[in-house]
């Protein structure tokens, strides 16, 4: 090492440190030579230096003309200026010296050449250019910066100590040229211009890219004074140099601010990501097209090795496990990189509590999840990293609407509750508590003689007397409940818990009756899961009989099956069905409005599945059964029409469905008014009937004010009110208003969750799912991959089959989330399991093929393989026209640019 000083003389500074001369305060151009002359001369300080001394220093002893000395001392008089040209005294026949006092002051180290290189001296194999300071030595080598003493051009050559120490080198070279290959020209990655490998000084040349970022931020306070945005910009621009790298499967292994070049540009600052030297290349099948002829013997040996580690404060943690680096390595550097940038320090380590020196939640959550020490939980990859922290402007307005969303929906709850508050509700369930109770009670009693049925008939109907009293309409009495705005919901809810309370005194059949009744009611009143608790009860007191009544145990399960069915509880729910199905398909069974439920449950149990001819089949016995009753069910004839609709529609019998939905709705408006919840229920199946038409000029608008119809007609907590909003969802959807099409199916993706008890039904995860399309489509992938992979993972949970419908359709747009974030080793995992056929089943209009062919060409395309992706991208655009021209979600024109886009790549 050796000492730098700063000499101040006369109006003038020059600072060796970082090799800039200022006159009254003021930066001028001085070229090398004359910078060497210069610092000769005040190096000697007092002293007179001989020609001969300047000679050797300035110009290495090369052989010089007569005059070349004299005219170097003319030019530097000159770039001194007329006030400080006498400085400089010639001594005749001697030398020079300089005339003045000079102050010097240590203003660093600077390093002592171990291959004998000299700042003056001519660089080795580099005609023009001239080595003007040492940047930095290790034991492999050292780095010098050079320049063209014509044109001025800085480059900066790394040298090797010796051959041993060329391994680096040729790796650095290698990944160079490979990056260059597959990137092109990028401003944010150091090119690497020539090597010499041949002979001793073995070296790279590369261009100069300004300080390095530790050196940069320690100059008058330079990073602490930025803004908070900028110092996240310039670690974006790195990020993006890191996330290229990745793409092409390269890994850095040591970012660290020394491997970070700054220099300015216009207003700004641009960087550039250098040394590539403890990389390594992660996948072997690139090398294959890789030209490495020029490169020498850096082989795959050497490019693929995991050997160097990197720079302590910035390595991951499984690196000192001896675990493999990898690009979640990288990943966890750019993490404490963050943080430094966005504190304003880059010496400060990642310590516990380092939270409390941020404000900001959501960047805290993206630094916490980059530096996780375990890989496995850190973000899934940098260019998610970048799309987070791009996002943040609008991930933060999403929060406070989230918050805000929340504060309403409270102010909701609570007048919806006073909105319920009146009385006329009871007047309804009573009637159907009635109902179920003497069906319930009659089955009962038919199981004794009559002589104890008439002994306990009395006592029975005053213990419901009591139930209704006490248990039901007192929970509408503000004196006994202490609150005066209890819904319907609510009211069934606490009456049913007061059952089995250890006060009630019921006899086992009414205790039985009540459980039958309110399980009928709850499932009624969408509260599926009270409905199956209160179903369990009933089931259990029945089994429980020694002579259980069949038609009874028919009923219940039916009525226990649609529950779970509407829970997403599939395969119990066909358990139940076929229990009940011995007995009501059996030969000699007559019709009865309990077969004609088990019909449309197996209706309901094929849509979930997405078997949606067996849907129409079960519908159509439904109504055979009810065609048969001196009475119909007019809750059971309404839904069988509307299901029918829908169906057909999804059957992409389009006509079939708008003409009986017009019919459905003109005959609901007759006989129950414009503002009726059925008038309502009709009018959502012509939405939806129009929207898949295109007919958007009617369909949409009729959407909106079927949302407000269901609202007023079904309470803004409701099932069929978010059904609703997922009507209104798609109709955006189709109409291009991504946006507001996202914003309508996360309404109706948090009334499911909230009023199924956060359980995961279907239905949720088809709004969450389609919201993620919307938001894709609305470009912030970034928004809609976590909701994706959620919903892959809820999916999991509930369905048995990992090829099941939905989990596919999640798979399927988390694949293109993944690839349009350029994430295409993840995208990759997900199409590979991918299936057509069970795609068609969710939705049988678009070609789910066509659609599986243009990702899998996308993928191909980012993987390198040229030929494959036109292939598959050929496949899906002749598919694509000949199915489904118009796909919203899959324009056309989208497959053709991707198509000419390869054909492009491959020419």
């Amino acid at each position: 090492m050796t000492t730098l000083y700063r000499y101040r003389f006369g109006s003038s500074v020059l600072d060796e440190s970082s090799s800039e001369l200022t006159i009254n305060g003021l930066a001028v151009d001085i070229q090398p030579q004359s910078l060497r002359l210069l610092n000769a001369l005040l190096r000697h300080r007092g002293e007179v230096v001989s020609k001969k001394e300047l000679e050797e220093q300035v110009w290495s002893g090369r052989l010089l003309g007569e005059n070349v000395l004299a005219s170097a001392i003319t030019r530097l008089r000159s770039v001194l200026g007329e006030s400080n040209a006498g400085l400089i005294e010639a001594i005749p026949r001697i030398g020079y010296r300089i005339a003045i006092p000079v102050q010097r002051t240590v203003v660093g180290q600077g390093y002592a050449s171990a291959l004998e290189l000299a700042v003056g001296q001519p660089a080795p194999e580099r005609p023009g250019f001239v080595l003007e300071r040492m940047l930095g030595q290790s034991p492999a080598g050292e780095v010098w910066l050079g320049r063209n003493g014509k044109s001025g051009k800085a480059h900066v050559y790394k040298y090797a100590a010796d051959a041993d120490q060329l391994t680096s080198l040729k790796r650095e070279a290698t990944l160079a040229q490979m990056l260059h290959e597959q990137l092109g020209d990028r401003k944010d990655i150091l090119r690497i211009l020539d090597w010499n490998f041949e002979s001793a000084p073995f070296f790279l040349e590369a261009e100069y890219g300004g300080e390095d970022l530790l050196a940069w931020s320690q100059v008058d306070g330079r990073l602490a004074s930025l803004s908070l945005d900028s110092r996240l910009a310039l670690f974006l621009q790195i990020a993006d140099a890191v996330a290229a790298a990745h793409s092409v499967a390269v890994i850095h292994k040591d970012i660290k601010p020394a491997n970070i070049l700054i220099e300015p540009q216009g207003s700004g600052w641009q960087i550039r990501l250098a040394d590539f030297g403890s990389g390594r290349l992660t996948d072997d099948q690139r090398l294959a097209a890789l030209s490495l002829a020029e490169i020498g013997a850096a082989g795959p040996q050497t490019i693929l090795s995991d050997d160097a580690r990197g720079t302590a404060m910035y390595i991951a943690p499984e690196i000192w496990r001896d675990m493999p680096s990898t690009e979640r390595s990288d990943l966890y550097s750019l993490g404490v990189l963050l943080y430094q940038l966005m504190i304003g320090d880059l010496r400060q380590p990642l310590l516990p509590g380092w939270e409390r020196q941020l404000s900001d939640t959501l960047l805290i959550e993206e630094i916490r999840q980059a530096t996780d020490g375990d890989p496995a939980h850190r973000t899934s990859s940098v260019a998610v990293m970048i799309a987070n922290l791009r996002s943040l402007p609008q991930r933060h307005i999403e929060r406070q609407r989230q918050i805000e969303a929340q504060e309403q929906a409270q102010r909701d709850r609570r007048a919806l509750a006073r909105e319920r508050a009146s009385r006329p509700w009871l007047l309804a369930l009573i009637g159907t508590l009635f109902l179920a109770f003497g069906f319930c009670l009659y089955a009962y009693l038919n199981l004794r003689d009559s002589e104890r049925a008439l002994e306990r008939q009395n006592a029975n109907i005053e213990a419901l007397n009591q139930f209704m009293s006490n248990d039901l309409i007192g929970q509408a009495n503000p004196s006994l409940t202490g609150q005066s705005d209890i819904s319907i919901k609510q009211a069934a809810l606490l009456a049913a818990q007061k059952i089995d309370a250890p006060e009630s005194h019921y006899s086992p059949e009414v205790h039985l009756a009540l459980h039958v009744a309110m399980q009928e009611n709850l499932e009624a009143l969408e509260n599926h899961r009270a409905a199956i608790e209160q179903a369990e009860h009933a089931l259990g007191l029945v089994q429980g009989m020694d002579h259980p009544d069949q038609a009874l145990l028919d009923r219940l399960r039916v009525t226990y099956a649609r529950s779970l069915t509407n829970l997403t509880k599939l395969d119990a729910a066909e358990a139940q069905l076929d229990l009940a199905k011995a007995s009501l398909l059996r030969p000699g069974a007559k019709a009865s409005e309990t077969l004609a439920w088990y019909w449309y449950a197996r209706g309901n149990l094929a849509g979930a599945r997405f078997r949606w001819s067996d849907r129409l089949d079960f519908n159509r016995q439904a109504g055979e059964v009810l065609a048969k009753l001196p009475y119909a069910s007019i809750s059971l004839k309404e839904n069988l029409i509307a299901r029918n609709i829908s169906t057909n529609r999804i059957l992409g019998k389009l006509d079939i469905a708008e003409s009986m939905a017009r019919e459905y709705l003109k005959t609901n408006q007759q006989r129950y008014g414009q503002a009726h919840f059925l008038t309502c229920q009709a009018g959502r199946r012509l939405a939806e009937a129009l929207v898949a038409l295109r007919k958007l000029s009617e369909g949409l608008p009729l959407a909106e004010n079927m949302v407000q119809c269901m609202r007023k007609a079904s309470g803004n907590e409701s099932n069929f009110t978010a059904s609703m909003y997922t009507v209104l969802g798609n109709a955006y959807l189709q109409d291009r208003q991504w946006a507001k099409s996202a914003e309508a199916y996360l309404q109706a993706a948090a009334l499911f969750e909230r009023l199924n008890g956060g359980a995961i039904t279907q239905s949720l995860l088809c709004a969450r799912i389609n919201a993620a399309i919307a938001r894709n489509l609305d470009g912030h992938p970034e928004l809609a991959k976590p909701v994706l992979l959620q919903s892959l993972a809820d999916a999991g949970r509930i369905y048995s089959s990992a090829d099941h419908p939905v989990i596919m359709t999640a798979r399927y747009n988390l694949a293109n989330t993944l690839l349009d974030l350029g994430l295409w080793r993840d995208a990759g995992e997900q199409l590979a399991h991918l299936d057509a056929k069970q795609l068609n089943a969710i939705d049988p209009k678009p070609s789910w093929q066509a659609q599986i062919n243009y990702q899998l060409g996308r993928l191909a395309r980012m993987q390198g393989n040229k030929q494959v992706a036109i292939d598959q991208l050929e496949s899906a655009f002749k598919q694509m026209q000949a199915s489904d021209p118009a796909s919203i979600t899959l324009p056309i024109q989208k497959v053709r640019d991707e198509l000419t886009r390869a054909q492009q790549l491959a020419s």
